[in-house]
Order: C-alpha cells, then structure tokens, then sequence
C-alpha cells in the first residue's frame, strides 16, 4: 500500500499542475458514476480512482441509459470496453493500444 499512496500523491501533483477547462460534453465520473461538467469535478475524479475504488457498473449503466452505443479504451487493458458487451449487447467497441494511432481508430469507431 505504500507504493499506491506515493502513486496518488504523484499524481495529485502532476493533475494540481495542469489546467483542466470546464467540459463541453458531459464526462462520466467512474469514481462516483455520475456526470461532471466542471474541470475540477474531472481533475477530482481521476485523482479519486487511485486510492478509492471506482464505480464501473454503475457507470456503464449510466451511459447506456444515456443512449451510448460505442465505446472506446485507450491503453493497455481491454477490461473495460469488453465487459461492456455484458450491459449492452451488440454494443460497438474498440480497444488501442498505440498513442500514434488512438485519434485514426476514434474517428473509424464514430463514422
């Protein structure tokens, strides 16, 4: 545990630092599974995942009430979009691994 709060406390610094703009579409906060708008709301949100846990059914739940039919993960894992077929079936997914190529495989998954 001790490594996990250096963690946290690292990355309160690094997001402290940066400037986070109010939103123009809504972010679901998986932290408390529920729609930011303010840039705060998102800095706290993805400072509260780290020590806390997050809460990610709720969170699909909520988007797909909300009519979202494609889901996007960027980064190493596949976890979360792939569970995404268990709330909502036939629900478009992608996963990228690569930075270079996130923006080329986003616009694909929307056309």
């Amino acid at each position: 545990m001790r490594t996990h709060g250096a963690r946290a406390r690292r990355l309160k610094v690094d997001l402290d630092a940066t400037e986070f703009a109010d939103l123009e579409i809504p972010l679901i906060n998986n932290w408390q599974a529920r729609a930011v708008t303010t840039g705060a709301e998102a800095r706290e949100g993805l400072y509260q995942q780290v020590p806390g846990s997050v809460l990610w059914t709720n969170s699909m739940r909520l988007l797909i009430e909300a009519g979202a039919e494609r889901f996007v993960e960027v980064g190493v894992g596949a976890v979360s979009v792939w569970a995404a077929e268990e709330h909502r079936p036939g629900a478009a997914r992608g996963r990228l691994q690569r930075a270079r190529r996130a923006l080329e495989k986003v616009r694909e998954l929307l056309a």
